[in-house]
């Protein structure tokens, strides 16, 4: 489903010469092969932050994709294809850490992109969990992405580094294409408003983005 968000006119511009700031940054990994690098420990520095893989995706094969541009940091789970058929379930964590200058973590995000079938047993379900420590005992918040919907949340201010899992439910009949994680971070001034239209605005890229990979 296509939504629109409206954007003031004033904002829009101000984006508009933002993005113009910071060129695009960009790293990829693959899993679910027999040369995957997607592993444990696997780690890319993208600007101030620093994000590095606990447990790759544990269902079907593709590509991490971990970028930045201009104030919007992101993670996509990519499926070969653009296909993770149900039956299936799986999760993928990693660690988002800002490493440098005086900034924290704003609003995180989570969208996904799917296929319900006619004869769909349920809804796909994405499940991001957001933690303050390895363990999972400080939770942050929870989004939850239904059948394509996106969600997000504003953290509280001061934490620079988090604990993040992904979890998927796709039943029998269905399609999970893939999934965006975004992450905007608090900086002096009126950025961090920028920041969070500016990924929902990356996060609108996603169809036309899964329709021209293909692993």
């Amino acid at each position: 489903m296509n939504r629109i968000i409206p954007i003031a006119g004033a904002l829009a511009a101000a984006l508009g010469s933002m993005l113009t700031l910071a060129p695009a940054k960009a790293a990829t990994c693959t899993f679910g092969v027999p040369t995957a690098t997607c592993v444990a420990g696997w780690s890319t520095i993208l600007g101030d932050k620093t994000f590095t893989i606990v447990t790759a995706p544990d269902t079907g094969s593709g590509i991490l994709d971990w970028s930045v541009e201009a104030l919007a940091w992101k993670v996509e789970t990519i499926w070969d294809d653009n296909d993770l058929l149900g039956a299936a379930q799986g999760s993928f964590s990693y660690i988002a850490e800002i490493t440098s200058g005086s900034a924290n973590f704003y609003n995180i995000g989570l969208s996904s992109e799917g296929f319900e079938g006619p004869q769909s047993a349920g809804d796909n379900v994405v499940t991001k969990t957001i933690a303050a420590d390895a363990q999972g005992n400080t939770v942050l918040a929870t989004l939850t992405s239904t059948n394509g919907g996106d969600s997000n949340v504003v953290l509280p201010s001061g934490y620079t580094k988090l604990y993040i899992t992904d979890q998927w439910d796709v039943p029998a009949g269905n399609e999970l294409n893939g999934i965006v994680n975004y992450h905007t971070q608090r900086v002096p001034g009126p950025l961090p408003v920028l920041g969070a239209v500016a990924a929902l605005g990356f996060s609108r890229r996603m169809r036309r983005r899964l329709s021209e990979v293909n692993v």
